[in-house]
């Protein structure tokens, strides 16, 4: 199974914010960038809705994802790992 993750393409790692409905999950992915001209660090936020098949995450969990085929019409991630 680790092998499997790490040869995964698109993996992202991120903090549950809200947990949607029974089988859904908001996660918020947090990058730092760099600005071009002014060389200075800014938080970068996305918020990801991932498919949690079988609703063992919790609010506060941290949790590894990645793409999978479209559950619906913005659900397009599944949970691969959990990190707590």
């Amino acid at each position: 199974m680790e092998n499997e993750v790490q040869e995964k393409k698109g993996l992202f790692v991120g903090r549950v914010i809200r947990v949607s409905s029974e089988k859904t999950l908001s996660v918020e992915v947090v990058s730092y960038k760099l600005h071009p001209k002014y060389r200075k660090k800014y938080k970068d936020t996305k918020h990801y809705l991932v498919h949690n098949e079988k609703e063992q995450v919790n609010v506060g969990d941290m949790i590894s994802f990645a793409p999978c085929r479209p559950r619906s019409k913005r659900k397009r991630f599944e949970i691969i790992a959990i990190q707590k």
